[in-house]
């Protein structure tokens, strides 16, 4: 018997044998779960494929077409001064007047506008010959001695104009933003178009010019000239609440209470990546504002380590690569900071900053390089001295609000 044994032990698939038995058992939990994702994303595939054979039907691309401008001296180099602006999600006009009278103040009337003010900020640029520039335009990646470096790139752009490159920070429709003018993004299966859910008089609806994106789609399709390459802007994404008003976050355990919020999970993260390729198409470009919107202040490089490889496993897997990073509130740290060092040899290499500064372009590749922005609202164009300001200063309402120090 003993001998037996001694040889069964002794021949090797017997092992193999044992492996997979104690895998299978191991991971179980998570085959099943696996197993009802993949029967779920089968139900949806042949709805996906409909609708995506509905958006190249319906699909209108709205590039500023250089080879058919009348001759090469309607494209300049341009060495000028770049333009780097941003906004906060729009509120409604019922939140803001709500907000003046409380404790909130300063964030709501300082710091955020209304979709009619972003609408005319958009006309205003418009009006004074800006145009809206590609990041990647600008500064392009190259891969030298092992890894990704930026490049200066030279612009050239139709004569007359002035580059513009516009993001939109913390568009996450989070619970810190639950009562603002829209819940989610969506692309409309009757025109495959990006639009916005709103409720109005109770009702859920669909609109094309309550929110930033689907508005300034819009109004790029109306006004090519605006947008340099069908070029629109940048949008910065945290994860930790989901992403576009979708849950995108982490699936349970499969048990037999679960199993609806398995579905439930699947259709959002199938319907979040829907919309990340339609914004694509339509020009829109991504970037990482930290997947729980930390401040980089206190934190160590082990808890920004644990933040960002979340960024990856549940915003990235939504909307693909980037290599821009934009720091929450805007507390930038310095290049020989360890932090810094990890988020590079994690291929980010355009990191945007929040504030005054100064951006110097260098022809030369580097590690990284650093973008200062400015937030477009009241309390910019209170207090800022920038002449390009004063383009704005008729369009937001500096008269309803008093600004006090910096929020």
């Amino acid at each position: 018997m003993f001998e037996k044994l001694k040889y069964l032990f002794s021949f090797k698939w017997f092992y193999i044998f044992l492996f997979i038995v104690l895998s299978i058992f191991t991971f179980w939990d998570e085959i099943v779960i696996g197993r009802e994702t993949f029967k779920i994303m089968m139900e949806y595939r042949n709805d996906f494929n409909q609708k995506s054979k509905l958006a190249v039907k319906h699909q209108k691309y709205n590039f500023l077409d250089i080879e058919g401008i009348s001759s090469m001296e309607d494209m300049i180099t341009y060495t000028g001064k770049i333009e780097y602006i941003f906004f906060h999600p729009i509120i409604s006009e019922k939140e803001r007047n709500i907000h003046r009278k409380s404790i909130d103040q300063k964030k709501f009337n300082n710091l955020f506008i209304t979709i009619d003010e972003f609408k005319m900020c958009v006309q205003k640029l418009y009006e004074n010959n800006y145009i809206l520039v590609n990041i990647d335009d600008i500064y392009k990646q190259v891969f030298i001695e092992g890894k990704w470096k930026i490049e200066r790139q030279t612009l050239k752009i139709p004569k007359g104009k002035k580059p513009v490159i516009l993001f939109i920070d913390d568009l996450s429709y989070n619970s810190y933003m639950l009562n603002f003018a829209s819940s989610k993004l969506i692309v409309d299966e009757s025109d495959s178009t990006i639009k916005s859910v709103i409720y109005e008089d109770g009702s859920l609806k669909f609109s094309s010019d309550s929110e930033m994106i689907p508005f300034l789609n819009n109004f790029v399709e109306n006004h090519p000239d605006f947008s340099l390459n069908n070029a629109k802007g940048v949008i910065s994404l945290t994860g930790h609440e989901g992403v576009f008003g979708y849950n995108t976050g982490k699936f349970p355990r499969k048990d037999k209470d679960n199993l609806d919020t398995i579905r439930r999970l699947t259709k959002d993260i199938y319907d979040a990546k829907a919309v990340a390729e339609a914004l694509k198409d339509k020009g829109w470009k991504f970037a990482c504002h930290t997947y729980g919107y930390i401040n980089f202040k206190n934190v160590t490089t082990d808890y920004i380590r644990n933040d960002i490889e979340n960024w990856f496993k549940y915003v990235s897997n939504i909307v693909g690569t980037t290599n821009i990073f934009v720091y929450p509130e805007g507390n930038f740290m310095n290049e020989d900071d360890e932090r810094v060092k990890y988020l590079i040899s994690n291929g980010f290499n355009i990191f945007c900053i929040s504030g005054e500064g100064i951006n110097k372009d260098s022809f030369k590749i580097k590690d990284h390089v650093n973008v200062y922005r400015d937030l477009i609202c009241y309390e910019t164009i209170k207090n800022c001295k920038k002449d390009f300001y004063k383009i704005f200063e008729d369009v937001i309402d500096l008269h309803k609000i008093t600004v006090s120090k910096k929020f």
